[in-house]
């Protein structure tokens, strides 16, 4: 993907699920940011909405681009899409800081560790756990509407995203 369609499309989605956000929500971001040269990969795009109730999602994605005879476009290899209490200390953009204090309710990685969740109280549940759903596939909007669904009904995030983890 190149940057610019990525972009039309953050613009496009955020767009949309904003009108479905909760009242008294506050968004830091969307921030979309080329980490070496204007409109080429890489890229690193984040943005999180902390709720009324102090919990808050964040969503992380970064673009490396991809090889030589396909110039200028960009393949996502990390995200980290987090569901939990919010630390109220905030960063210089606005976003809370990490903190072990705050650990996810539920999260969704592609890191060192491979495709990977955290999920009902255990850490890097890997994609040969995990049937229903390719990890690696998760977008961010389908998260945060996932994370949505859940603050209005409590339906378990594995029922929402249709997944099951085995032992």
């Amino acid at each position: 993907m190149r940057f610019h369609e990525y972009e039309d499309w953050l613009e496009r989605e955020h767009a949309a699920i904003e009108t479905e956000l909760e009242p008294g929500c506050v968004q830091v971001g969307p921030f979309l940011t080329p980490t070496e040269y204007p409109d080429s990969p890489p890229w690193k795009m984040e943005w999180a909405v902390i709720f009324p109730d102090g919990n808050f999602f964040r969503v992380t994605e970064n673009w490396f681009a991809r090889t030589t005879s396909l110039i200028r476009r960009g393949e996502r290899k990390h995200f980290s899409f987090h569901y939990g209490p919010a630390n109220p200390l905030r960063d210089a953009e606005g976003l809370p800081v990490r903190s072990q204090n705050y650990p996810a309710i539920f999260r969704a990685d592609c890191d060192r560790h491979s495709p990977h969740l955290h999920f009902a109280g255990e850490d890097h549940v890997g994609q040969g756990r995990v049937a229903g759903l390719r990890i690696d596939q998760l977008e961010p909007f389908d998260f945060a509407r996932a994370i949505l669904k859940y603050r209005a009904t409590g339906d378990g995030f594995d029922t929402i995203l249709k997944f099951k983890v085995t032992t």
